[in-house]
């Protein structure tokens, strides 16, 4: 699907931006309080792009899992994991072991390695935070965390009592999530599958309607000439207008503070994500090479390595220029932007090289692993 593809690449480089726009920030997050345009809210509040990777994984991962509950083909749990663990660590394993050593704190390498390479990085307190480097290892525990969820809890899709079984469970889960998340969600939720789990649940829902309904909705837009008007663009540029500002408001409370007292706002976010993802699937596009071309179908193949090394790389350079201009990288200058631009450009480079030494012989492997 070169539109998921290319999606992976605006998910990557919303998150480029916005860790690029901290650090060029003198406390972080400099426009709290303050209304930016909707367009701006997509770079102060780029974090965005995680959850679009979340939701992305969901509706692709869950597809055989959903076609099995319907009579098709079974799946295997074991050879499942076996494949997303082979997708995932290899190169993870690797960023763990060289930040490790890259790293100055005084705890020992093997303290510092060991707990990320568990992917524990999503419960606080668990793994040792090497500030620039593994700032963003969380969701890489959280993915590995619904990896597992979703090949048990896809177990009770098969019979009619199971279907309600799973109905309960995630009645519950739900009931719990809305109800701290309107009583100040602990930060230790955050960021793992309890406080992200809307996100993934919502992404396999856009999977069980592309399968539902695609078939339907497609024939639908080609007798009503939808692509001739423009309506599927006007439909997706409604959805990325309300998704910028939902994000003002989160710019406007703060990232921390939006997750502190907002932290449902990840709902309506995931929603928009998983509504955008479904119609540049599903209904003709006059303008979807804006979005699904080449360029960024490419950034969307090396999007892991991409989100591993960015921070590092946007870390030890910008921190340096700061040191030795400091006007001119507090916020954004014509000398910050182009500096980013070559961070970019230097990550895009060592994403290239351990995609094409790591990830690409590992995705061999992994791809004679039949499902």
């Amino acid at each position: 699907m070169p539109q998921l593809e290319s999606l992976r690449g605006v998910a990557i480089l919303l998150v480029f931006f916005f860790h690029a726009d901290v650090s060029l920030s003198e406390n972080g997050y400099p426009v709290i309080g303050t209304w930016v345009s909707p367009l701006a809210a997509f770079v102060h509040a780029g974090h965005t792009g995680v959850t679009l990777f979340f939701v992305l994984s969901a509706f692709l991962l869950s597809r055989p899992f959903l076609a099995e509950a319907k009579g098709g083909p079974p799946v295997s749990r074991a050879r499942f994991l076996a494949r997303r663990a082979l997708r995932i660590l290899p190169l993870y394993w690797l960023a763990v072991i060289f930040f490790s050593w890259l790293d100055e704190s005084n705890a020992s390498m093997l303290a510092k390695a060991v707990p990320h390479m568990l992917l524990l990085d999503s419960f606080p307190g668990a793994t040792v935070r090497m500030f620039g480097y593994s700032d963003v290892w969380w969701s890489l525990s959280t993915e590995a965390q619904f990896y597992i969820v979703l090949a048990l809890c896809t177990l009770l899709l098969r019979r009619r009592f199971d279907r309600g079984v799973l109905l309960v469970l995630l009645s519950a889960y739900l009931g719990s999530y809305f109800y701290l998340a309107s009583h100040n969600l602990s930060p230790e939720l955050w960021v793992n599958l309890f406080g992200r789990g809307p996100a993934f649940i919502i992404g396999v829902g856009a999977a069980w309607f592309y399968e539902t309904f695609g078939v339907q909705i497609r024939a639908w837009c080609v007798r009503r000439g939808v692509a001739r008007w423009g309506g599927g663009d006007i439909v997706l540029g409604a959805l990325v207008l309300a998704l910028g500002y939902l994000l003002r408001e989160v710019v406007f409370m703060g990232v921390h503070p939006a997750e502190w007292l907002w932290h449902a706002w990840h709902v309506y976010e995931s929603l928009l994500w998983a509504s955008i993802v479904l119609v540049m699937l599903l209904v003709p596009l006059r303008l979807g090479s804006l979005l699904t071309n080449r360029v960024m179908g490419i950034i969307g193949i090396l999007s892991y390595s991409l989100y591993l090394f960015h921070f590092p790389v946007l870390f030890e350079i910008l921190r340096r220029c700061r040191v030795a201009m400091p006007e001119a990288f507090l916020g954004w200058t014509a000398i910050s932007f182009a500096t980013v631009l070559g961070c970019l450009a230097l990550a895009l480079g060592v994403s290239v090289l351990t995609y094409l030494l790591i990830e690409r012989p590992v995705l061999k492997r992994k791809a004679r692993i039949a499902d």
